[in-house]
């Protein structure tokens, strides 16, 4: 049998998708990569489309690491009380 026009137009998207997920890299998630084609390739498509179609193709985006906390520790040096302020 012919493919369906839907058929179609997911064979179209997931070339799209595979173009722009492999242009970047592979830094873009399923957001990013809706924005960029409904923005810059004039493809309306909805992100839970994108999503499907990306867990379909088995596409992640790669995860930033978390940044490192920095744990400040007890000072070296503690200054004297020259002013001698009282604070109440």
């Amino acid at each position: 049998r012919k493919p369906t026009a839907s058929e179609k137009r997911l064979r179209k998207l997931v070339e799209l998708i595979l173009e722009v997920y492999e242009k970047h890299k592979g830094i873009y998630g399923y957001r990013r990569i809706t924005i960029y084609l409904n923005h810059f390739m004039n493809a309306k498509v909805n992100h839970k489309c994108v999503y499907r179609l990306m867990k379909l193709l088995n596409l992640k985006a790669v995860i930033r690491r978390k940044r490192y906390r920095y744990k400040p520790h007890n000072p070296a040096h503690i200054a004297d009380n020259v002013l001698n302020r009282e604070f109440r």
